[in-house]
């Protein structure tokens, strides 16, 4: 087999009865001794670009004998897989926590001593049936996606064939959904509610989150962040503040979610009122409020509040309302839901929101017979409008 240079260092092409493949091969020095990564049966030139880029940064990380190693296990690849997502910032603080609390309890427990190439497919669906008896449907899909992120990588380094375990059907759960969802009448009394139980400063950023904004944004504000225009207030989203980033991350929760939100009448009252009263808490304490300084600040230290805090005020307003459970994010799917409702583009929400994919901001919205009254109203004035209905 005659292989043929590409204009890609270490990327070569090469006939085959079926056509033209690619191979990577790229030569390195371990432990003083020179070896070398081959990867063969590539069929693009994109597939095996990555697949050099994986094996590059695995040369860099001394970890590509261990990779290449047919008798690898998943916790051993775990280890390799999560320390270069963090290392090339592929995941942030807060999915770092989520993904290592996922890996600890769905996939060690069961996997872990499992070596990737005598994964079962047979027995992962008798797995994916017992996570569903036990836990959500969303829960099991987010592992299962971590699980396949980890075996695709070892696919793109070489380490087997195969995914085996690809598109795995994942049924329903026995476990109810939990409910996401806030009726406009709900919605209407809680957040009348939470006008009167809340003091003023307060009352602030429990509204700002109805216009779609997430905790770490909202807990995120500063006094720079903010413009009036004509009178409405225009908030730049360009910082979110988590638990495991108390004093921001310098940046938001994805590069997407980088922009700017526009409040309504009342909520442009508000946010100057939060304006004004931040001022006077920094000066009780004779600091003055600086336009990187966060507007989220305890009245009675005059430090910037915990994260958490947020779903405490929430949690004191849903003390008052027992039949319903409000909580920061459930606002963000409220926002989703009414704005399809009323009629803007789903692609227009999801910008609004900050998210990557349409299929994120279709799992936003709650739509169920909201909409059935005003499709027979639009359907009404189209018949009206018709050449057959002004004759009648």
């Amino acid at each position: 087999m005659k292989y043929e240079k590409t204009k890609y260092p270490n990327i070569y092409s090469y006939e085959t009865k079926s056509g033209k493949k690619y191979a990577v091969r790229r030569g390195y020095f371990f432990e003083g001794k020179k070896k070398e990564f081959n990867k063969s049966g590539l069929k693009t030139i994109g597939e095996a670009k990555s697949i050099l880029a994986n094996s590059e940064i695995n040369i860099q990380n001394n970890e590509i004998n261990l990779i290449n190693s047919s008798n690898i296990t998943v916790g051993q690849y775990w280890d390799i897989f999560s320390e270069k997502r963090i290392t090339i910032g592929k995941w942030t603080r807060d999915s770092e926590r989520g993904n290592v609390s996922i890996y600890k309890v769905h996939i060690k427990p069961k996997f872990e001593n499992i070596k990737l190439k005598d994964l079962s497919r047979n027995e992962y669906e008798l797995f994916i049936n017992e996570r569903l008896t036990k836990y959500s449907r969303e829960t099991v899909r987010a592992m299962n996606a971590l699980f396949m992120s980890l075996i695709n990588d070892a696919v793109l380094n070489g380490n087997v064939e195969r995914n085996k375990l690809r598109s795995v059907y994942i049924g329903k759960s026995s476990i109810k959904k939990r409910n996401k969802k806030l009726t406009l009448d709900q919605f209407n009394e809680w957040i009348s509610t939470a006008e009167k139980k809340l003091s003023p400063f307060e009352f602030v950023f429990v509204y700002l989150t109805i216009f779609g904004m997430r905790r770490g944004e909202v807990v995120g504000l500063r006094s720079k962040d903010i413009q009036f225009n004509n009178g409405r207030a225009v908030i730049h989203i360009q910082e979110t503040r988590t638990q495991s980033e108390l004093y921001g991350k310098g940046s938001t929760k994805t590069e997407s979610s980088n922009r700017f939100i526009t409040l309504d009448e009342k909520g442009s009252k508000l946010i100057a009122f939060a304006l004004l009263e931040a001022k006077k808490i920094k000066a009780d304490f004779n600091k003055i409020l600086n336009q990187n300084d966060f507007l989220f600040l305890n009245s009675v230290n005059g430090k910037v509040y915990h994260p958490s805090q947020l779903n405490r005020l929430f949690n004191a307003v849903n003390d008052e309302l027992p039949y319903i459970k409000a909580s920061p994010h459930m606002m963000r799917h409220f926002f989703a839901t009414q704005s399809i409702i009323a009629g803007v583009n789903i692609e227009m929400v999801g910008d609004y929101l900050g998210h990557t994919q349409k299929y994120m901001t279709e799992q936003y919205s709650h739509i169920e017979n909201e909409v059935s009254e005003k499709v027979v109203n639009i359907f009404e004035s189209s018949l009206k409008k018709s050449p057959t209905s002004k004759k009648a």
